[in-house]
């Protein structure tokens, strides 16, 4: 990809992330306070119940797609992909319904009807936006990935916001809305990474499905970090939403939001490297390998840098502009220390992508560290501190990132010297 063509997926990236921006800001101006904090801890349960189903066949969708030159074939894996996950995510979202019960009771029953097929179509889309990934059609990527949704919610919001004050469950309906339909718009993507002619036989899917059973360790390994990863963040609004008083909960979401600003910005070079690592890596170019991946590294530290100061300097302006009362000290505390976590997570993540495109062997130590630092996250509820709780997932990021440095300096000199 050129100089150009990079700068320019940047800058799609930065629409992607103005648009999240714009819908927090809307939904925080236009909404109460607790309606605001409902829909963050909604879109968490969204995305943990989808991790949980997608069992990394997401990771999966990208490396295939890398590797596979037949179109037909191909998108016959990719439909197994996308139905068994739906499948698998509508058993979990049905499982974190249980949980989010007591919270969204008053909405009402086509709640619990919408909430496990929003998750499936999210997921759908997740897949197909990895698929685009390994195709190296990374524009497409990004706009199904980070783009459509918002697209399509921010205008419902701005509608009928006067509708969504007195009615938090037409907000919360909009925005599973805007999932489904973003799932049917990346359906219409595969036309172009698919067969000319739509003549794929359901024998021939079913054959593709079979392959799935040959999963590689290393999927279920990468499958674990990732879940973890999401699982940490979930976990953290799970007990915040309980111990904390409502605006020290938006001051959190509020974190949560550009911590995942920042991830996002961060995948950018996730879109660009990932598939060239696998290439590379097949081809046995160990050399120039490792100077991508240096490269790529440098980037992304300077990247996480830079934004890290922006929210440091500006935090009480940047709380300011969703809500007046969050002009205090307090909540500034909390707004940083939730973006803690993230800022450790960030400069390991292209590692993390490195050693599962190259087959890299360290990722039992680095999912038995995650699984490890779950368990006791799972243990802290009966401790009610917010600070003790994001001290515990810093600590279980950072373990990991340090298990990650070190396989990925293990895998470099092999690569050196092969």
């Amino acid at each position: 990809m050129s100089p150009f063509r990079k700068m320019l997926l940047l800058v799609v990236r930065g629409l992607a992330t103005a648009l999240n921006f714009a819908v927090g800001l809307a939904l925080s101006n236009f909404v109460s306070v607790s309606a605001f904090n409902a829909f963050g801890y909604l879109h968490s349960s969204l995305n943990f119940s989808s991790m949980m189903g997608m069992l990394g066949f997401n990771t999966l969708a990208l490396k295939k797609a890398a590797e596979t030159e037949d179109r037909k074939s191909g998108v016959g894996l990719l439909f197994s992909l996308i139905l068994i996950s739906g499948l698998l995510t509508l058993l979990a979202a049905l499982i974190v319904s249980t949980f989010i019960n007591d919270k969204f009771s008053s909405v009402g029953y086509l709640f619990f009807l919408m909430f496990p097929l929003a998750v499936a179509c999210f997921t759908a889309t997740r897949i197909i936006s990895d698929w685009n990934k390994g195709r190296e059609r990374q524009f497409v990527a990004v706009f199904l990935e980070s783009l459509v949704w918002l697209l399509l919610f921010l205008p419902l919001v701005v509608l009928f916001r006067e509708q969504m004050k007195q009615n938090v469950g037409l907000m919360l309906h909009s925005y599973f809305v805007a999932m489904i339909l973003a799932s049917v718009v990346s359906f219409f993507s595969i036309r172009r990474i698919g067969p000319k002619r739509t003549d794929l036989s359901l024998s021939e899917a079913v054959g593709a499905g079979k392959r799935l059973m040959s999963l590689s360790k290393l999927s279920w390994q990468y499958y674990v970090l990732q879940l973890c990863n999401v699982a940490q963040v979930y976990l953290l609004i799970f007990y915040a939403e309980r111990y904390l008083v409502p605006l020290e909960l938006t001051a959190l979401l509020i974190a949560t939001r550009f911590g995942g600003v920042m991830v996002t910005v961060s995948g950018v070079l996730v879109n660009i490297y990932a598939p060239k690592f696998v290439k590379m890596y097949d081809s046995g170019n160990g050399v120039d390998l490792v100077r991508l991946f240096r490269e790529s590294k440098s980037i992304n530290a300077t990247l996480l840098i830079l934004m890290l100061a922006c929210f440091v300097v500006f935090d009480e302006f940047i709380l300011s502009l969703f809500h007046d009362g969050l002009i205090d000290p307090k909540y500034s505390v909390v707004f940083l220390l939730t973006l803690i976590p993230y800022a450790l997570r960030i400069p390991f993540g292209l590692q993390e992508y490195y050693l599962s495109m190259t087959q890299g062997s360290g990722l039992d130590a680095i999912v038995f560290a995650s699984v490890l630092v779950i368990s006791v996250t799972l243990l802290l509820h009966m401790d009610k501190s917010i600070v003790n709780l994001i001290g515990v997932i810093s600590s279980g990021v950072l373990i990991r990132s340090i298990t990650n440095s070190v396989f990925t300096v293990r895998k470099i000199n092999n690569c050196l010297k092969s």
